[in-house]
């Protein structure tokens, strides 16, 4: 059975596009030479299919039966942290930044690097959106200079979710522009 790493690199290697799972969602920057950060973004259901849909069945492809029962368990504790993203919004997620490269403005500049070539893409475009753990508050930061505002607090006042994912607050950010 293949580990966690071999199936999100099965998964990543599929480049379907509309999600996060998605080698061609991603920009990556380098300074001298070496990987410096990078940044995921879609535009959502762009093929009217919701980016969890494609997760899933991705996902489903890769997963054993136990791990889609233990997915199926859990499903009501983490319910309320689900965050439906709106259509046809610029989606920004798993923003990393090497810890060598941190304090650079490298996650701002990939992400007005998506937000450029997405533009010229969707000249429509006019929202961009990202969810955020309410104790990242370094990138919460960052999505202000950006010009994100907090738009919705989810919380989830469970203490079986703690076990099962890093936190229980998730932080709904937006950002308009033309």
């Amino acid at each position: 059975m293949p580990g966690f790493k071999e199936i999100l690199r099965n998964i990543l290697l599929e480049d379907i596009d509309g999600h996060e799972f998605s080698l061609s969602s991603f920009l990556v920057a380098k300074v001298d030479g070496q990987n410096a950060g990078a940044c995921a973004a879609w535009i959502e259901a762009i093929d009217d299919t919701p980016s969890y849909l494609l997760k899933y069945s991705l996902l489903a492809q890769y997963f054993t039966e136990d791990n889609i029962n233990f997915s199926k368990n859990i499903a009501p504790l983490i319910k309320g942290l689900h965050i439906d993203r709106e259509k046809l919004a610029l989606q920004i997620e798993s923003v990393y930044v090497n810890p060598n490269f941190r304090g650079l403005g490298i996650s701002s500049l990939i992400i007005n690097e998506h937000f450029r070539q997405k533009k010229l893409q969707y000249p429509d475009l006019t929202k961009s959106q990202l969810i955020v753990t309410d104790e990242n508050y370094s990138a919460i930061h960052v999505y202000n200079k950006l010009g994100f505002n907090v738009v919705k607090i989810f919380k989830v006042d469970n203490d079986k979710v703690l076990s099962i994912i890093a936190s229980n607050c998730l932080v709904l950010m937006e950002k308009t522009f033309s």
